[in-house]
C-alpha cells in the first residue's frame, strides 16, 4: 500500500513537473530569432534597392532631357554645368533631393531630333504670348522676342496673343514702340481680358489684324498713379499724369477712328466692352468664331 502510494506520488510529481516546464520558445537560441527576422530585413533591403534604382533612372532621364534642351538651344558651354541631384539618407530611407541651384524643367515637345522647349516652338511659329501684368522684365522679354523674329525674317508677320490685365504705362509703351518700329506686321488676338494698358496693345496691333475671342472682355480707362512729397513734386507728377492721359486718348482716337471728345468721355472712368462692342467701337477688326456661347 505504501509502495503504491509512493509510486502514485512519484507519478503526480512527474506529471506536475512536466506541466510546469516553460515554453520551449523562451529557451530558443537567440540566433534562431535573428534567422527568423532575416527574410523581413532582406525584403526591406530589396525594396530600398529597387526604390533607389528607380530614382536613379528617373534622374538619368531628367539629365538627358535637360542636356538635350541645352544642345538644341545651342548652349554647349561647360563653364557652369548644372549641378546633379544628390542621394542622401533621411529617416531610414533613401531620397533624392535636388541640389541648390538646379533650374526647373520647362515644358518640352519631343521631336525626331530630341526635346524642344515650348518657347522655341512658339518662336518658330512666330507667336508671342503675353499673359501677365506688364513690368520692365516682361517688356524686355517681349521686346527681345519681337526684335529676334524681325531679324530672322523681316517680311513674315508676327502674332501676339494677349490675356493681359494691364501694367506699367512706360513698359507697355516700350512694347508698342517696338511693335511699330520693326518691319514685320504684328497682329493681336485677345483671350480672356485686355484691360487698362493691355487694351492699348490690343488696339495698337496692325490694322486688319486685331482680333478677339467671343467671350473676352476689354476695358479702357485713364492712367492712374499715386503721388507724394512736397508741393512741387506733387505738381510735377500731376502734370506727368495729365500728359500721359492726353497721349493715350490721342492714341485710342487714332486706333479706333473715334473723335477725341468721345474717347475722353469713354476713358474718364473704367469702360468695359464685349467683343461685339469693341468691334463696333473700332478697338478690334474681327471676332474669331467658335462653337461656344
Amino acid at each position: 500500500m505504501a509502495a503504491s502510494s509512493a509510486s502514485l506520488c512519484s507519478s503526480i510529481h512527474t506529471s506536475n513537473s512536466f506541466q510546469r516546464t516553460p515554453n520551449p520558445v523562451n529557451y530558443c537560441n537567440p540566433n534562431s530569432l535573428l534567422l527568423k527576422k532575416q527574410p523581413l530585413e532582406q525584403k526591406y533591403s530589396l525594396h530600398l534597392q529597387s526604390k533607389v534604382k528607380n530614382n536613379q533612372q528617373q534622374r538619368l532621364f531628367n539629365v538627358k532631357a535637360t542636356t538635350g534642351l541645352r544642345e538644341i538651344n545651342g548652349d554647349f558651354s561647360s563653364s557652369a554645368p548644372w549641378p546633379s541631384p544628390s542621394i542622401s539618407a533621411d529617416q531610414g530611407h533613401n531620397s533624392i533631393r535636388a541640389a541648390k541651384g538646379n533650374p526647373p524643367l520647362m515644358p518640352a515637345i519631343r521631336t525626331s531630333g530630341g526635346f524642344v522647349d515650348l518657347m522655341s516652338v512658339l518662336l518658330r511659329s512666330r507667336t508671342i504670348f503675353l499673359g501677365q501684368y506688364v513690368n520692365s522684365q516682361v517688356a524686355q522679354q517681349v521686346i527681345s522676342q519681337l526684335v529676334t523674329l524681325a531679324a530672322i525674317d523681316p517680311d513674315a508677320d508676327i502674332l501676339m496673343y494677349l490675356n493681359c490685365p494691364g501694367g506699367s504705362l512706360y513698359s507697355v509703351m516700350a512694347i508698342y514702340d517696338c511693335m511699330s518700329w520693326i518691319k514685320p506686321k504684328v497682329g493681336t488676338v485677345c483671350f480672356g481680358v485686355a484691360a487698362s494698358h493691355g487694351a492699348l496693345l490690343l488696339a495698337g496691333g496692325e490694322k486688319g489684324m486685331r482680333y478677339a475671342m467671343p467671350n473676352c472682355r476689354i476695358m479702357i480707362h485713364q492712367p492712374q498713379g499715386g503721388m507724394g512729397g512736397d508741393v512741387l513734386a506733387v505738381s510735377r507728377q500731376v502734370n506727368e499724369l495729365c500728359s500721359n492721359r492726353d497721349k493715350i486718348d490721342k492714341m485710342y482716337a487714332a486706333f479706333t477712328g473715334q473723335p477725341l471728345e468721345i474717347i475722353k468721355i469713354y476713358t474718364d472712368r473704367d469702360r468695359f466692352f464685349s467683343a461685339g462692342e469693341a468691334l463696333d467701337f473700332g478697338l478690334i477688326d474681327g471676332i474669331l468664331e467658335t462653337d461656344c456661347w
